[in-house]
């Protein structure tokens, strides 16, 4: 069974183009990706002010921002244990796609969606034991659904769990195809959803992830001044603390 804390658990990296294929998440590859985004709107608004300011256009900004790999993420996560039995399609998470709430700045386009779970199967299987604790003939999964605006679902699968495997094993989806991107705008939603089929096959859960990654510009008629001049005003103060005095004793 399962111990500890999920988002400890090792990441395995599912091949979003054929779920079968898994391996643990190398270095090299989280340095391709944006698996946890640090930068804030109002920082990236912030640097690209003061480049406009340096005399540069915003194109030219825009640029340098998008080269430097400029992004916002917004996230859905939950720690709630959930899970069903056969036949199931139970949703865990949904994430709907917000609108940009930062005044000057603008979404160019995502460019991942990042699916996280750590979740299992019943642990068991009464058939073809040659296939347990492999993606084999698994009969439990996790889906992903992307619905737009117009009301257009596309379903894929996010992964399989590891079959028979009494252990809950923590599995990452950097989704980056384009036919799943050009849905995801404001307004689009994703869910995850648990499902299991035939008899005896369940689905467990203890984490679950949904974020998307977009690529952020500054818009053509921001007002460079007056960004910096309120960011300068909502900054707080810096202060440098007086160091303790040291004390002399005369003996």
């Amino acid at each position: 069974m399962f111990r500890g804390e999920p988002r400890s658990l090792p990441i395995w990296l599912v091949d979003a183009d054929d779920v079968s294929r898994v391996e643990p998440l190398a270095p090299a590859l989280t340095a391709r990706m944006h698996l946890n985004n640090l930068q804030s709107a109002p920082e990236i608004l912030e640097i690209g002010c003061l480049l406009v300011l340096w005399g540069l256009p915003v194109d030219l900004v825009n640029a340098i921002l998008d080269t430097a790999g400029a992004v916002l993420e917004c996230r859905e996560e939950s720690d709630a244990t959930l899970y069903g039995r056969a036949p199931l399609n139970l949703e865990c998470l949904r994430l709907d796609v917000p609108a940009m709430d930062c005044d000057g700045l603008e979404i160019l386009r995502p460019v991942a969606v990042i699916l996280e779970t750590v979740s299992r199967d019943q642990g068991w299987a009464s058939d073809a034991r040659e296939l347990n604790n492999s993606y084999v003939g698994c009969h439990s999964w996790i889906e992903y659904h992307v619905q737009n605006v117009l009301g257009h679902d596309l379903v894929r699968t996010s992964c399989a769990n590891l079959r028979a495997c009494e252990h809950y094993r923590r599995h990452l989806t950097y989704v980056t195809a384009d036919d799943v991107l050009s849905l995801v705008a404001p307004g689009t939603s994703i869910a995850l959803r648990l499902r299991a089929q035939y008899g005896g096959w369940s689905n467990h859960i203890q984490y679950a992830r949904i974020s998307v990654v977009a690529s952020v510009a500054l818009r053509e008629d921001v007002d460079a001044r007056s960004v910096l001049a309120a960011a300068t005003l909502n900054r707080p103060p810096f202060t440098v603390d007086a160091p303790a005095s040291s004390a002399c004793a005369l003996m």
